[in-house]
C-alpha cells in the first residue's frame, strides 16, 4: 500500500476511495484477462510484443516494447527515489547526498536479479507476506476497535467535498507525533482554506498503483501449465491488491485521531500506525515499507529484463541482451541494461515526474497491445488465432470483449492526454522525447540490422512453443 496515502488527499475520501474500488473492474479486470488469453496463444518471453507484430507488423512490436521498457526502467528507478525521499526528505534526491544514496540503493537491490528465476519468486513471495503482516496487524486493530467501543469520540469529516482543513501542527499534535514536513497540504490541495480536488494527480495515482497487469506475458516462456498458472494468479492478484490497498486506506481514514486525510503524503502510513498501534507498529509499518519497495523494485527488474531478452530472441533488439548466466540462467546484459538507464534517470527526476512519464509511456503500450487483442479475437476464424488445448480464452464473445475492453481503452487515452497537455512541461518533454527517439531507434538499429519479424517466423515460434507445452502436459499425466 506504500505510495497510495496521497490518493485521498488528491481526490478525497468519497472519490478517492471509490476510484480505488471501481478501477480494477474497468481497467485491472479486464487487462488481466486479455493479458491470460494472449500470454498462453503466444507463450514466450516478451509475448505481448508478438500480439502487436501479428497484427501490426515489425515497426510497432518495437515500439511496444520499447515504451514498454523504458517505462519499466522508470517505475524501476521510482523505488530508490521513494526511499531516498523518505529517508532524506522529499526534494532531496538532487542533492550529491541524494544522488549517491539513490545509486546505492539501486545497486544493491539489483543483486537479487542475477540469481535467476526460481529464487527471485521465491524471495518476492517471502517479501510479499513479511510487507503485508504489519498492514494486517493494522487492519486488525481497527477492525477490533469496530467491534468494541472507541476510547474516544472519533472526529470524521461529514463534508467530503469542502471540508475545511485543519492546521498541520494541530493535526500532528492530535496523533501524539512532532509535525513533520510532509503534514504541510500541498498548494494544489489546497485553496485558502479550502479543498479542491486534483483529479489529474488523482488519475495517474490509482493508475499507477493498478498498472502492470499486462507486464505477467514478458515472462510467459518461463511459466509451466500457463492455461491453468496464468487466469488463476491473474485473478487472484487483483483481488489481492485491491484489498491490500482499500483496506489499510479504510483504517487510516475511519480510526479517530489519525492525521486529516487531505495532509497525507508519502510516508503517512508510518504515523497512521503510530496512532492505531503505537510505536512498535509504525516501527514495523518502517521495516515494511523497505522491504516493499526492495520487492517492487526487483519485480519490475524482473519484468524488463525478461522484456529485452524477449525482444532479443524475437529479433527486436541485439541479440547480446539475449545471453543468460550459464549457472543461474538469468538474463544478465538485460539486467545490466536496465540498471545503466536506471542509475541514468534516478538523479534527473523526482517521484511525481518519473511517475508520470512512466504512466504516459506505459498508457501508449497498453493501447496498442489491446487494440492488437481486439484484432486477434475477431480474427479468430483464423486457424493462427484459434485457441487449442493448452490455451485460455476469455469466456466471452467478440462484442461482449470489444465491450469489456473500451473502460480500459478509454482509461489509457486520457491518461495520455493528460500527460501531454496537463502537466509539468519537462514531463511533457520527457515523453515526446522518448517517443522520438524510438522511432529513431528503429530506423538506426533496428531496420535491416536485426532478423526480421514476419507471419512465418511467428507461426514457427508459435508451433515450437506449443510442442513444448503439449510434451509437458503429457509428462503431468504419465507422472499422475
Amino acid at each position: 500500500p506504500i505510495g497510495s496515502e496521497e490518493v485521498l488527499a488528491a481526490g478525497g475520501p468519497a472519490i478517492g476511495m471509490g476510484a480505488m474500488l471501481v478501477f480494477p473492474w474497468l481497467y485491472c479486470v479486464p487487462v488481466a484477462l486479455i493479458s491470460a488469453e494472449l500470454s498462453t496463444q503466444f507463450p514466450e518471453d516478451g509475448s505481448f510484443t508478438l500480439w502487436v507484430a501479428a497484427c501490426f507488423g515489425r515497426f510497432w512490436a518495437f515500439q511496444d516494447g520499447y515504451w514498454s521498457w523504458v517505462s519499466g526502467v522508470l517505475d524501476s528507478a521510482m523505488y530508490p527515489v521513494f526511499a531516498a525521499e523518505l529517508i532524506l526528505g522529499v526534494g532531496s534526491t538532487g542533492s550529491l547526498a541524494g544522488v549517491a544514496l539513490v545509486i546505492g540503493l539501486a545497486l544493491a537491490a539489483s543483486s537479487l536479479n542475477f540469481m535467476g528465476v526460481q529464487i527471485v519468486g521465491r524471495a518476492l513471495i517471502a517479501l510479499g507476506v513479511v510487507v503485508m503482516l504489519p498492514y494486517s496487524l493494522l487492519v486488525g486493530i481497527w477492525g477490533w476497535q469496530l467491534v468494541l467501543p472507541f476510547s474516544g469520540p472519533a472526529e470524521l469529516a461529514t463534508d467530503f467535498t469542502h471540508s475545511p482543513v485543519p492546521d498541520p501542527a494541530v493535526a500532528a499534535a492530535s496523533a501524539g507525533l512532532e509535525p513533520a514536513a510532509h503534514f504541510a497540504p500541498t498548494p494544489q490541495a489546497l485553496t485558502g482554506d479550502k479543498w479542491t480536488p486534483d483529479l489529474v494527480g488523482l488519475l495517474h495515482l490509482v493508475f499507477w498503483s493498478y498498472s502492470g497487469w499486462d507486464s505477467i506475458s514478458t515472462f510467459a516462456g518461463e511459466v509451466h501449465n500457463p492455461k491453468r498458472t496464468f487466469p488463476l494468479a491473474l485473478m487472484v492478484s487483483v483481488v489481492l491488491v485491491t484489498l491490500a490497498y482499500v483496506l489499510p486506506l479504510s483504517a487510516g481514514l475511519l480510526y479517530p485521531g489519525t492525521p486529516h486525510w487531505a495532509t497525507w503524503k508519502e510516508g503517512s502510513f508510518h504515523e497512521i500506525g503510530a496512532v492505531i498501534g503505537g510505536k512498535a507498529l509504525a516501527g514495523l509499518l518502517g521495516v515494511s515499507s523497505a522491504l516493499s519497495l526492495l520487492a517492487m523494485y526487483c519485480a519490475e527488474m524482473f519484468i524488463d529484463s525478461f522484456l529485452l531478452l524477449g525482444m532479443a530472441e524475437q529479433g527486436l533488439a541485439p541479440r547480446v541482451f539475449a545471453k543468460r548466466d550459464k549457472r543461474f540462467d538469468s538474463p544478465y546484459v538485460a539486467i545490466v541494461a536496465s540498471l545503466v538507464v536506471i542509475c541514468v534517470f534516478c538523479p534527473l527526476f523526482d517521484f511525481v515526474m518519473l511517475m508520470q512519464v512512466n504512466n504516459a509511456l506505459t498508457c501508449l503500450s497498453v493501447l496498442i497491445e489491446l487494440v492488437a487483442a481486439i484484432l486477434l479475437r475477431f480474427r479468430s476464424s483464423d486457424k493462427a488465432y484459434n485457441a487449442g488445448p493448452e490455451e485460455y480464452r476469455t469466456p466471452l464473445g467478440n462484442m461482449q470483449m470489444l465491450a469489456m475492453l473500451l473502460p480500459a481503452i478509454a482509461t489509457v487515452t486520457l491518461v495520455i492526454a493528460t500527460t501531454l497537455f496537463m502537466v509539468d512541461f519537462v514531463v511533457q518533454a520527457s515523453v515526446l522525447g522518448f517517443i522520438l527517439l524510438g522511432g529513431m531507434l528503429y530506423f538506426v538499429c533496428a531496420d535491416g540490422t536485426f532478423g526480421p519479424i514476419d507471419t512465418r517466423t511467428i507461426s514457427l515460434r508459435l508451433a515450437s512453443a506449443r510442442l513444448v507445452l503439449r510434451l509437458q502436459a503429457a509428462a503431468r499425466t504419465v507422472r499422475r
